[in-house]
């Protein structure tokens, strides 16, 4: 891997986060970066982390499996790594949807809904971009632009979540 390459990854990463805090702004309604939540919904997010992180767990013992018994994955270890990041988070994000702790008190659903899209697009453009230039595979094994595109299945994995429980929840109160 070259020093350009390596560079890349860390600008990038350090990109990402800024964006995401100031995505993470807009969000709360109340412009805090910090968002709000109830007792009842810190407990749900606490056994929801719990699952999120047996999740990774899990997954960390089959990459383990595989490399003992000397069986190759199609994709580089960072891939592989991000993508048990991925599964825990989307662990964590659908318990915490489900259970009614996944949107703070001041968290602004459209504001969400905005910011999901935005991050949605721009890792689809990436792995799109990284698909026609041929940079996500190499010599059959997935590269680490393959991330790009476990983003953006994520935040739309997590959008149709809540527009699911959304659409549930405004079914169940028009029956009472």
């Amino acid at each position: 891997m070259s020093a350009a390459y390596k560079a890349g990854v860390a600008v990038g990463i350090f990109v990402g986060i800024i964006v995401f805090v100031i995505l993470f702004k807009i969000v709360n309604k109340d412009k805090s970066y910090k968002t709000r939540y109830d007792e009842k919904q810190e407990a749900v997010r606490g056994r929801g982390y719990k699952y999120g992180f047996f999740t990774m767990l899990f997954y960390s013992f089959i990459l383990i499996f595989l490399a003992a018994f000397d069986i190759a994955i199609p994709m580089t270890q960072e891939v592989a790594q991000f993508t048990g990041i991925v599964l825990g988070g989307l662990v964590m994000a659908s318990y915490d949807i489900w259970n009614d702790a996944y949107m703070g008190l001041n968290t602004s659903a459209k504001g969400f809904a905005v910011f999901s899209v935005v991050v949605s697009i721009i890792n689809f453009l990436s792995a799109f971009s990284a698909i026609f230039e041929g940079r996500m595979y190499k010599d059959g094994i997935l590269q680490l632009s393959f991330a790009n595109l476990l983003c953006g299945i994520l935040f739309i994995f997590i959008g149709a979540e809540l527009l699911l429980k959304s659409l549930k929840d405004k079914k169940e109160e028009e029956e009472d």
